[in-house]
């Protein structure tokens, strides 16, 4: 990540901004792609964005908003939102696992999957982030940081076909 990344992530996490409001403006950011085109634009004056600003982001984030405009850095707000979190759940002793799945998981699976992420990163708490992948044919795919648990009907046929194919090359195939 690059330093006014960084910076802007690390200033948030100590001006103690509400995950609720920070996760708000980013749904704002993200719902609309002519905002980013207009924030980013640097034939928008200054004024026109502060005043884009004031009428769609939480009142708590305006100011830094407005700051990334004047400094032409809006570039960077996917990313800044990315590290705030990310440090948010560090200051919280707290991994984030991401969960591909095919069939929404229960909540029973999720509170198991958030234990096994706390066992394995020996964090105390776990957030899980929900992605749905109709590629995986079923079951799921976990990644916990850099730790990839791949248990897809997907990674398992091509596991089976790999042993298949070398079978009939003559290849040794030990269980």
């Amino acid at each position: 990540m690059s330093q006014p990344t960084e910076t802007y992530a690390q200033a948030m996490l100590e001006l103690q901004y509400p995950m609720e409001t920070v996760k708000t403006a980013q749904a704002v950011w993200e719902c609309c792609p002519a905002l980013p085109a207009a924030l980013t634009n640097p034939t928008i004056s200054l004024l026109e964005k502060e005043a884009i600003i004031r009428k769609v982001f939480p009142k708590e984030l305006q100011a830094l908003f407005c700051v990334l405009c004047k400094n032409a850095e809006a570039t960077y707000i996917p990313e800044i939102f990315q590290a705030f979190y990310e440090k948010k759940r560090q200051a919280e002793n707290c991994v984030h696992a991401v969960v591909e799945y095919v069939t929404p998981l229960t909540e029973e699976q999720q509170a198991g999957i958030r234990a096994f992420a706390k066992k394995v990163s020996g964090k105390q708490q776990a957030v899980l982030t929900l992605q749905e992948n109709p590629a995986l044919r079923g079951g799921f795919v976990l990644r916990i940081g850099d730790l990839v648990y791949d248990r897809s009907l997907r990674y398992t046929l091509k596991a089976l076909q790999k042993k298949i194919s070398k079978t009939v090359t003559g290849g040794n195939v030990y269980p």
